[in-house]
């Protein structure tokens, strides 16, 4: 009975977890996704080009032009020229040497404000503003084209041009992606915390996401959806738009020349760029992974009220608990196939040459760049661009022009100077050397001038004493007068000089503002240039349709005339097919092309309202019907039973489709037919098991979520006395749970006896017979 009444240790009853189970559960996490969690379909293209391209060098023209002045310059100064090869302007620096060491007077070198300019590989070639513009052509030559090989000088373009247009045919094959939502996993471990006994703790959750190309798309929705579902979905668009973006348009191969035959090559490029896909998926989720990191940061103040905040407490009395913080994973089942071919026409779009890439050139197309510029560092000097530059050029204009009449005014008011003191010192002299004479005293010695010789004369040279004294009062006057005229100047001047310095502080300090300006939007400049393809691409996709079909729907486009033949191969190297399970034939054909002279618009064979992409400067548009050469082209893609296919035989069948496969006909089929088919069916088997490159992979994918696990300790850290309490106070729960279940049989035997009584009730008073009378009870 006493075994009874002990407590038991029920199946399933909650323990704390040991370490064991905790890294147990950490390494078989699965959450499993919602109903939400739908496959996402990602299409990857390629293109494949027949003939060979035309490519055309667009030069800057104005490199060009003074490359030319400057050997003009240097003949003409007696140098020669060299025809050499060596790097840059090396051979023009050297003629300049000589022609300095000949001809010093004629070569002294001018010097051009260059430091952070030369830095950033740009040099203004603006001369010294406040020097003369002396004769030194060719070190400004030099410097000129030393500026214009600092910048890209040259696009190498597929040719359009006045003289025509490059055309070329292909074909656009499409590789279909499915990502399948599996559950989610824990993560790497991004922070461990542990509490002591009945320690809290506030937490913080802050999520830091790191890129190297900038994306800005402005989208409004009306529904709400989860922001768990949100973030994953994000990811994956992040993930597959930067696989898209490194693989893009990819070329896989050459035909070579037109006359030829469809062989097995197109199977293994079918494969590797099937593979290169994988791998650029593969290497953008990886490149996500590494990029996004999540950080935990706990503070001791509780005053710090954020978004993502909490509270961790460890409720133990004697055991410390470490906290274990996983970054949550989602993983995904992606397999690929291939899903669309097209037959497609090239057409080369006209790229402008280096020297037009200028500010007019930027202020036409400002509306788009604005849109799709790569980084957000060359937003204000667009703004520069279409904002304030053009009028503070102007205003430095408007400033050195006020300058240059301030500075001739100040030189003019200098002579007048000059002039005024000249006459104030021959009159001055003058009237000294009249009164001397006069008086009757020597004169000083010393080279007497002309003009003063000429002045005493007519003082000391009259009749009488009286118009002697009348001549000496006027030329006191006038020396006064003259003395008066030379102290207005002196003091206009002295206006003038200061209202000078004034202006050369405003036009420094605009210049330096403009010259500051000029180096961002040189900037610009050279980064457009660096990326002319990226924003001209993105320029043409800006193009409205319509505008877009009259410009390009009378280019003409050869007409290809021949013949195509067809014939059946066995090829021993292919694997099985269904559903006979049999080497399959394979269709080869031979083209005899011919160029018939003949042209077509391209409006007639083209849609030109739906460009697929660009491949450089080609634009992709579909055929509306294909040629010889695409038809030639489409053979290995196109099959009579299952239309669109994988030149890879094996990229049609996957490991769980030929297992799926395998048990239908097993049970649908008699053990003769099985039989039949088993060695077709195991070895195509064989060959998908063993293709390095599988057409279904689990790639996993990051999330902001956090997974917390709690590992709580081993020992106990209360006193030996403490643990033996607590030891009496586990024996007496058990004791009065014993006893508690004791009584519960009590009561239980005394209903089975019929008393069914309150066995609570302390006291009960039971009253027999009638009686007349009430007997009230006492206290007791």
């Amino acid at each position: 009975m006493w075994a009874e009444l002990q407590p038991r240790r029920e199946q399933g009853h909650a323990t704390r977890p040991s370490a064991s189970d905790v890294w147990r559960k950490i390494e078989g996490l699965e959450v499993a996704g919602g109903p939400s969690d739908a496959p996402a379909l990602h299409d990857f293209h390629a293109i494949h080009i027949p003939f060979e391209d035309v490519w055309r060098d667009l030069i800057d023209e104005e490199a060009v032009e003074t490359a030319a002045q400057l050997h003009d310059e240097v003949v003409r100064q007696g140098g020669r020229p060299s025809n050499g090869s060596t790097g840059s302007t090396d051979v023009l620096r050297r003629e300049a040497r000589f022609l300095a060491r000949e001809a010093p007077a004629a070569m002294k070198q001018r010097r051009f404000p260059g430091g952070l300019l030369q830095g950033l590989g740009i040099v203004t070639g603006l001369p010294d503003p406040l020097g003369d513009d002396g004769t030194r052509w060719v070190s400004a030559l030099l410097d000129e084209l030393e500026r214009k090989l600092h910048e890209p000088y040259r696009f190498t373009v597929y040719a359009a041009d006045d003289t025509g247009t490059a055309i070329n045919f292909g074909l656009v094959t499409t590789y279909r992606q499915v990502w399948r939502p599996l559950s989610y996993q824990a993560g790497k471990l991004v922070k461990t915390v542990t509490l002591a006994p009945r320690e809290e703790r506030t937490y913080s959750r802050t999520v830091t996401t790191a890129t190297k190309r900038r994306t800005e798309t402005k989208e409004k929705f009306r529904n709400v959806t989860r922001s768990e579902e949100q973030s994953t979905q994000r990811a994956v668009r992040d993930i597959v738009g930067t696989a898209e973006h490194r693989t893009g348009y990819e070329a896989s191969g050459s035909y070579g020349p037109v006359s030829g035959s469809v062989n097995g090559e197109d199977s293994r490029t079918s494969s590797d760029t099937r593979q290169s896909f994988r791998e650029a998926v593969r290497k953008a989720s990886s490149e996500y992974e590494s990029d996004r990191s999540v950080d935990i940061s706990f503070e001791t103040s509780e005053q710090m009220v954020a978004q993502d905040t909490g509270k961790l407490t460890n409720p133990n009395d004697e055991l410390a608990v470490t906290f274990l913080f996983y970054q949550l994973q989602r993983r995904y089942h992606v397999s690929e196939r291939f899903h669309r071919v097209m037959p497609v026409i090239l057409v080369a779009q006209a790229v402008p040459r280096p020297n037009h890439i200028n500010i007019t050139w930027i202020l036409q197309h400002d509306w788009i760049l604005r849109r799709v510029l790569l980084d957000a560092s060359f937003a204000p000097a667009l703004d520069l661009v279409t904002g304030s530059l053009v009028g503070e050029e102007a205003t430095v204009g408007q400033l050195r022009s006020n300058l240059d009449t301030q500075r001739q005014v100040v030189a003019a008011l200098k002579d007048s100077l000059v002039s005024a003191h000249a006459n104030s010192e021959v009159l001055f002299q003058a009237v000294q050397r009249a009164i001397r004479r006069a008086a009757g005293a020597n004169e000083p010695d010393g080279i007497v001038a002309e003009s003063v010789k000429t002045v005493v004369s007519w003082l000391i040279g009259g009749d009488s004493d009286e118009v002697r004294r009348a001549r000496l009062d006027a030329a006191r006057e006038a020396l006064d007068r003259s003395e008066a005229n030379e102290r207005a100047i002196a003091e206009q001047l002295q206006r003038e000089q200061a209202t000078l310095t004034i202006m050369t502080d405003k036009w420094a300090a605009a210049s330096r503002a403009l010259l500051d300006k000029t180096v961002e939007v040189q900037r610009l400049r050279l980064h457009i240039k660096q990326n002319i393809l990226y924003y001209m691409q993105a320029i043409w996709d800006h193009e409205p349709p319509d505008q877009r079909y009259f410009r390009l729907h009378q280019v003409k486009v050869p007409v290809i005339g021949g013949s195509l033949r067809y014939r059946l191969e066995e090829d021993d190297s292919l694997p099985p097919l269904p559903p006979h399970w049999t080497k399959p034939l394979v269709v080869r054909a031979d083209i005899e092309p011919e160029l018939t002279g003949e042209t077509v618009p391209l409006g007639q064979v083209a849609d030109l309202d739906r460009p697929l992409g660009y491949k450089g400067n080609y634009a992709i548009f579909p055929l509306r019907e294909p040629n010889l050469v695409t038809r030639y082209m489409m053979i290995p893609y196109v099959d009579a039973e299952n239309g669109a296919h994988d030149p890879d035989h094996l990229a049609n069948l996957t490991r769980s489709e030929l297992e799926a496969y395998y048990c239908c006909v097993k049970e649908h089929l008699s053990p003769e037919e099985l039989e039949q088919i088993r060695p077709g069916l195991d070895e195509a088997h064989r060959r998908v098991l063993t293709d390095p490159r599988p057409l279904e992979e689990i790639i996993v994918v990051p999330t902001d979520a956090l997974f917390i696990e709690a590992l709580p300790a081993d020992q106990p850290i209360l006193e030996d006395f403490k643990l033996r309490h607590r030891a009496a106070d586990a024996a007496k729960a058990e004791a009065e749970a014993a006893k508690a279940r004791l009584e519960n049989v009590r009561r239980g035997a005394r209903i089975l006896g019929g008393q069914l009584a309150d066995p609570d009730i302390e006291k009960m008073t039971l009253i027999e017979g009638r009686t007349g009378s009430i007997v009230v009870p006492g206290d007791e």
